[in-house]
């Protein structure tokens, strides 16, 4: 954050423990950084008492700046495509564990 400008706002949306939360407290306190907008921290959810939540130059959001209306429309309609490629027999295309294919995966004849 040392090479931020004073008048930068610092978003995270990522992933928690990309941003070092003690150097954003005391560059938001010091006044290096204009502000702070958090989507996501290392710990979740927030405790009550943590620091951040008493600074007025840092938004704190509970894991939800992804949500929109055309947001959810999508995440439905990839969700209702995985599910049709398994039902007939095909390899989902966004798989983000390995999974035994043994198990979840129907083959054309399974279908009929």
């Amino acid at each position: 954050m040392s090479k931020m400008k004073e008048s930068s706002f610092l978003i995270n949306t990522s992933r928690g423990g990309v941003v070092v939360v003690e150097a954003l407290e005391i560059a938001l306190i010091t006044q290096q950084i204009a502000g702070a907008a958090l989507d996501v921290l290392e710990e979740e959810p927030i405790s009550p008492q943590h620091p951040l939540l008493k600074l007025n130059q840092c938004l704190i959001t509970s894991h939800c700046a992804w949500y929109s209306e055309d947001s959810l429309v999508r995440l439905q309609q990839f969700a209702a495509m995985e599910i049709y490629r398994l039902f007939n027999g095909d390899k989902p295309k966004h798989i983000v564990n390995k999974i035994d294919t043994q198990f979840f995966y129907l083959t054309k004849e399974d279908n009929r």
